[in-house]
């Protein structure tokens, strides 16, 4: 394959190379070497030993000389022309979803209606590589970068998947790292301030966002955006000027709308209304705000292609999202739910969300990444502080950062918070400490299996946690 090919221009000393690679350690003789400056810093340092494992040329957007160096403002344009000339095949359904919450919960959603429906179905994010409920891949990440995630489509179409919803996240849109996907619907969920160390601002976050609209949908694509969120309406206006077929979910205004009848504790009785279509059913899930994610993941079963009967059909095979709104309980102990929740307004969902099935009293056990905005810390101490009976502040991913400080930056808005750096002994203080009738809300892991702390990754499930203290 030649240079100009991958870079979408010509070159005036062109050449054959032998493949691409965005890891320089993976780098071997006449690679070419794809950097973006945005992932990470020291990017000489891998530029230096790309070249030293023999690259034969650099794509990035990094300021450097050398006559190897072929500068493209988004690298990854690069790794999409040719991760799709390797591995050329995708299912012929390929739906994304975009938004600060609830991409996981309608990813997850959307695979179970099309597998319920009789389908093969899959879905690829947070959870890693599933399709219907069996995982095929923990992948660590929201979006995979472009070598990755064309490989993960071609081996799904592969084995015969038919329809795909992929989480499409805002530094993968603001790199280009979806851009070689054929989609056949978006999604946008919400937008809440989120990832201000990357974008810088809510304005660049909104249009990095907005690309799955405006760029990477295909004209006639199907867009499903939820209007009960202001901030969405230029969303569902660009959808318009651009002929995508738009649904629009979320209120009594909405195209298609979810309405939550009744709170049970087995789950939530709901109503769902599309055009003259009428269905009552009892969902098996935690919160309220659910009733959104299911309406979106319905809206991209219908721009998807399947009818109104299948979608019926699909819904009787939702399941909660593993460490998503999670229940553990055991007998004579207190309920424990285990949410991923890791944003201010996610965590503020998730309380107001657990509120109203509590029969004791609240507590919420959380903690904050290192090495991500700080600016979230305190305010997230003020939402716990807020609306929880009890808070217990521990450990997240600390990272590289120094754990305590990350606690004492949360406990400035919660000064009556019990502090444990351990979130074992914190999950354990927690149900010691709560009656039978009490609901502890473990926020921020959900399903991951490993805390990063200090460059290693220690073995560590929330969900585990919580089973082995309630067994005790």
């Amino acid at each position: 394959m030649k240079l100009s090919e991958i870079l979408g221009k010509p070159v005036e000393s062109d050449l054959d190379f032998k493949g691409l690679k965005e890891d320089s350690r993976l780098v071997e003789t006449g690679d070419v070497f794809v950097y973006d400056q945005r992932i990470v810093d020291g990017g000489e340092k891998f530029v230096n030993m790309a070249r030293e494992k023999g690259a034969v040329a650099i794509v990035t957007n990094l300021d450097i000389e050398g006559e190897d160096v072929h500068f493209l403002e988004n690298p990854f344009d690069a790794s999409c022309r040719y991760a799709k000339s390797v591995y050329p095949n995708q299912p012929p359904c390929v739906v994304g979803v975009t938004g600060t919450n609830g991409k996981t919960s309608t990813a997850w959603f959307y695979n179970a209606i099309v597998t319920g429906a009789g389908e093969k179905a899959a879905s690829i994010g947070t959870l890693g590589v599933y399709v219907g409920d069996t995982l095929l891949l923990e992948t660590g990440y929201t979006s995979p970068t472009p070598l990755v995630l064309h490989q993960h489509l071609h081996e799904l179409a592969e084995k015969g998947v038919q329809y795909c919803c992929m989480e499409i996240s805002s530094h993968a849109l603001a790199m280009h790292r979806a851009d070689g996907v054929l989609l056949k619907a978006g999604a946008f969920t919400n937008i809440t301030p989120d990832h201000r160390d990357f974008h810088g601002s809510m304005e660049a976050y909104m249009a990095a966002k907005q690309r799955l609209f405006t760029e990477c949908l295909p004209e006639g694509a199907g867009a499903i955006v939820n209007i009960q969120k202001p901030e969405l309406w230029p969303i569902a206006a660009v959808s318009k000027q651009r002929n995508l077929k738009l649904v629009t979910v979320g209120s009594a205004n909405a195209e298609l709308v979810v309405q939550v009848q009744e709170m049970m504790p087995e789950g939530m009785k709901v109503l769902i209304k599309y055009e003259s279509y009428r269905i009552e059913t009892v969902l098996p899930l935690v919160g309220s705000f659910q009733a959104e994610n299911i309406a979106t993941a319905i809206g991209l079963c219908l721009q998807s292609g399947l009818s109104w009967g299948q979608v019926e059909q699909g819904l009787k095979s939702i399941q909660s999202v593993p460490g998503r709104m999670e229940v553990i309980t055991a007998k004579g102990q207190p309920v424990v739910v285990v949410d991923y929740a890791h944003t201010p307004d996610a965590l503020k969902t998730a309380i107001e969300a657990v509120r109203p099935q509590v029969q004791g009293r609240l507590w919420t056990v959380f903690g904050c990444g290192g090495d991500r905005d700080k600016t979230k810390r305190p305010e997230m101490g003020k939402i716990a502080n807020d609306l929880s009976d009890f808070v217990v502040v521990t450990d997240d991913n600390p990272r590289t950062e120094n754990a305590g400080s990350i606690r004492k930056d949360i406990l400035k808005m919660c000064p009556n918070a019990l502090e444990c750096g351990d979130r074992a002994k914190a999950i354990e203080l927690a149900v010691s400490k709560a009656s039978k009738d009490d609901t502890i809300l473990l926020a921020g892991k959900g399903h991951e299996s490993g805390q990063y702390v200090m460059g290693e990754v220690i073995k560590f499930d929330d969900r585990d946690q919580a089973r082995k203290i309630l067994g005790k």
